[in-house]
């Protein structure tokens, strides 16, 4: 891989985690959509290439964690929950943030057959 593939490479991938944590806190958190299109997270990613958004969205719809639907694309369960990871990997150390984001008992931490531990900080 060259250079310039190896840079675009690396731009997708902070691409894809920005557009989910995006599409996470738009849909779940803010709830000011319920699907969203190319140009409604552009801006979150930074770029105002939509044809490289849109090619996103479809690399997550493909991986399992977006679908696309007749009014946009909107994220499956385990995309919600890569979504979700990201955001309080992003904001949960945030003082007085999102109630949405606190681990409740479906959290993901609970889950015993994961090596990871909760984002949140309290004790199981």
């Amino acid at each position: 891989m060259d250079t310039a593939d190896g840079r675009a490479a690396l731009d997708h991938l902070a691409m894809r985690d920005d557009i989910i944590e995006a599409v996470y806190w738009l849909v779940h958190e803010e709830e000011i959509m319920q699907t969203v299109e190319p140009s409604d997270i552009a801006v979150f990613a930074e770029t105002g290439d939509l044809d490289a958004v849109e090619a996103v969205l479809k690399s997550l719809a493909t991986e399992g964690l977006m679908e696309l639907g007749e009014r946009g694309y909107s994220l499956t369960d385990a995309g919600e929950l890569a979504g979700k990871r990201r955001f309080i990997d992003s904001f949960g150390h945030l003082e007085g943030g999102h109630d949405d984001v606190i681990c409740g008992p479906d959290c993901w931490c609970h889950d015993d057959s994961l090596e990871e531990s909760c984002h949140v900080g309290h004790v199981h």
